[in-house]
C-alpha cells in the first residue's frame, strides 16, 4: 500500500490509564515515544478522567498523543505494544479490564488501512467521546477519512459518553523538540494552524530559557507586528519574546495570536495558508518576571537559518516551524 509522503508522517494515537499514578503512566509512555529516533512527538492534549467501559471500575484517564512518523502503520502499531509492555502492560487479558497504559492509533494522515492486525481509522473512534474529544482539542477540524465528515459530528451520536471531568492540563506538555547545530540551537514545533505553531514556538523559547511550567500568569503584554510573509511573521514574534526578557525579565507561559491579512479588499483571517500579502499579528503573552536562579540559558536571537513554517497537512491544517537560535 503507497502512502502520501507528507500525509504519513502524521498520526493520532489514543492514550490511556487506570491503573497505579495514571498521568504519570502516560507522560512515561510519551516520553519513551519520544526517545525513538522514528518518531516525534508533537503535541499532548489535556487529559479527561472517564468512566471505564467494561469490566473494569477504576477510572480511566485519557488524552490524545499528535506524533510525526516515517513507520508504516503496523511498525508503529509493533511499537506501541512493545512500550505498553515496558510501562507495565500484562499481555492477554480481557478488553475493558484495567490496565498501566493504553495505546491505540486513531488516525494516520488521511489514510484508510486495513490487515489482521490493524483497522485506521481506529473502528470505535466515532464511538467514544473519550478518544474523540481529546483528539478535537489537539485538532479541532479533523476529518473521518472514511466519511469525510467532521469527526465533530460524531460527538453527539457516540455510544460511549463516558467523560466524568476535564480538560485538565498534564504537566510537563511536551510542545517542542530541541536540535543541536554546530555552535547553535534550534528547535522544532508543531501546532493546529499556523496561529498555532506561532503560539507554540513562542512558548517553546520560553520553555528553553527557564522552566516554562514553574511561570505563573501575573501580568499580560500586548503587541503586535507585521510580516510581509511567515517566515517574517515567526521571527518576529520570538524575537519579541527575546525583548520583553531582555528589557524586563518577562517569560511567557501561554501566548495567544490572532492573524489578520491585509488585502486589496480589506482585512482577513489569515491561518491556514501561506500569506500572500502583509499580515499583523496581535499578540498577548501571559507570565510573569523571571529570578535570575530560574534562567537555564541566555538567547541571543533567532535566526533566519535554516528556518521552515509550513503545512504539513492541509485537510487536518497541522503546522511545523523549525527555527535555529543565536545562544
Amino acid at each position: 500500500m503507497q502512502l502520501n509522503e507528507k500525509l504519513k508522517k502524521i498520526a493520532l494515537i489514543g492514550l490511556g490509564s487506570n491503573e497505579g499514578e495514571k498521568e504519570k503512566n502516560i507522560l512515561t509512555a510519551v516520553e519513551l515515544l519520544d526517545m525513538d529516533e522514528e518518531i516525534k512527538v508533537c503535541a499532548l492534549s489535556p487529559a479527561y478522567e472517564t468512566e471505564p467501559v467494561g469490566p473494569s471500575v477504576t477510572p480511566f484517564i485519557n488524552a490524545c498523543l499528535l506524533i510525526s512518523t516515517e513507520l508504516e502503520p503496523e511498525n508503529l502499531l509493533e511499537k506501541l505494544k512493545s512500550i505498553e509492555k515496558i510501562c507495565g502492560r500484562k499481555e492477554g487479558g480481557a478488553w475493558g479490564m484495567p490496565r498501566t497504559v493504553d495505546m491505540d492509533i486513531l488516525l494516520y494522515g488521511n489514510t484508510q488501512y486495513r490487515s489482521q492486525k490493524l483497522v485506521i481509522p481506529h473502528p470505535e473512534l466515532k464511538n467514544r467521546d473519550f478518544a474523540l474529544i481529546p483528539l478535537l482539542d489537539l485538532i479541532p477540524d479533523a476529518v473521518d477519512p472514511v466519511t469525510e465528515k467532521p469527526l465533530r459530528d460524531f460527538l453527539k451520536s457516540a455510544k460511549y459518553k463516558t467523560i466524568i471531568r476535564g480538560p485538565s492540563p498534564i504537566p510537563e506538555k511536551i510542545d517542542y523538540r530541541l536540535i543541536e547545530h554546530t555552535a547553535d540551537m534550534g528547535f522544532e514545533v508543531y501546532g493546529n494552524g499556523k496561529k498555532g505553531v506561532l503560539e507554540n514556538a513562542a512558548m517553546a523559547l520560553s520553555d528553553i530559557i527557564a522552566e516554562r511550567a514553574e511561570i505563573e500568569e501575573k501580568i499580560r503584554f500586548d503587541t503586535e507586528i507585521e510580516g510581509n510573509d511567515d517566515y517574517q511573521l515567526l521571527i518576529g514574534i520570538l524575537q519579541e519574546v527575546l525583548f520583553l526578557f531582555d528589557s524586563k525579565r518577562f517569560l511567557p507561559v501561554r501566548v495567544t495570536v490572532r492573524l489578520e491579512e491585509n488585502t486589496s479588499s480589506g482585512v482577513k483571517n489569515s491561518d491556514s495558508s501561506n500569506s500572500m500579502s502583509p499580515v499583523t499579528a496581535k499578540i498577548s503573552l501571559f507570565g510573569e518576571e523571571i529570578q535570575q536562579k530560574n534562567i537555564k540559558r541566555i538567547v541571543k536571537a533567532a535566526t533566519y537559518h535554516m528556518i521552515e513554517i509550513e503545512c504539513m497537512d492541509k485537510k487536518n491544517n497541522i503546522w511545523k516551524a523549525k527555527v535555529f537560535l543565536d545562544v
